[in-house]
């Protein structure tokens, strides 16, 4: 192989490897936004549903209060 042939081929190599390396990167950014996403919508979801059933309760206690009197 002459050393022309040998830079075109490391070339190529090299560039299979940049875009391998690149689709693996932005794959992982990817997953890694998918479950930054779902794990942030599950605390929203939590703390929303957390502060519903804190109203609620108060809520709850206000009217038992309320009829006491």
């Amino acid at each position: 192989m002459t050393s022309f042939g040998m830079l075109i081929h490391t070339g190529v190599i090299s560039a299979k490897a940049t875009i391998l390396f690149f689709f693996s990167c932005t794959y992982m950014n990817l997953l890694i936004f998918y479950i930054r996403l779902v794990v942030m919508n599950f605390f929203i979801i939590w703390s929303g549903y957390c502060a519903y059933t804190a109203k609620a309760i108060a809520f709850d206690q206000n009217l038992r209060t309320f009829n006491a009197f």
